[in-house]
């Protein structure tokens, strides 16, 4: 592949990435508000406190995502506007390395969240806490998708030939 075309595949895989976590990131907050204009309704007790730990976690970790979406989607208008000289290609392939190693260090922090997420999982089922377990699921749903994001990702940046599976987790 040449240099022209590895970088248009690297814009590529950063925009629709972005776009991926946007709406993750939407989806995540739109459940929280929905959970919280609905509490009127949930019968107070076990599981309404878990119900809102759980949306507590969408809304937090959602917003972090927007955060990280909307950078990254900053990023590629602005790549797309560099135009195609040498310099820009150079500059995005070491862009494009250094998101690689951002990648497999994130990669090593989804672990830790899915294992803090079993962790308080345990913990709040031990201490019969319903928040604390809401807690944890949510920290467990949000820390898969992103090990499932980040890998994905980074083996479509790493991996030209999968351009048109960007996400599939093939």
């Amino acid at each position: 592949m040449d240099r022209t075309t590895e970088l248009l595949h690297i814009r590529h895989v950063r925009r629709q990435m972005s776009l991926r976590l946007a709406m993750w990131a939407g989806a995540s907050m739109v459940v929280a508000l929905m959970v919280f204009a609905a509490q009127p309704s949930i019968p107070t007790g076990v599981t309404r406190s878990f119900i809102q730990a759980l949306a507590a976690q969408c809304l937090l970790w959602g917003l972090i995502d927007a955060g990280f979406a909307l950078f990254g989607l900053r990023q590629a208008q602005a790549a797309d506007r560099a135009g195609m000289a040498v310099q820009t290609i150079h500059r995005e392939l070491a862009d494009r390395d250094r998101l690689v190693r951002v990648l497999n260090f994130s990669g090593k922090l989804d672990v830790v969240w899915v294992g803090l997420g079993i962790l308080l999982i345990a913990i709040g089922a031990g201490l019969r806490n319903a928040p604390l377990m809401g807690h944890g699921v949510g920290v467990l749903i949000q820390g898969g998708f992103l090990m499932w994001f980040d890998r994905s990702f980074l083996k479509s940046l790493t991996n030209p030939a999968d351009a048109s599976s960007i996400g599939s987790g093939r």
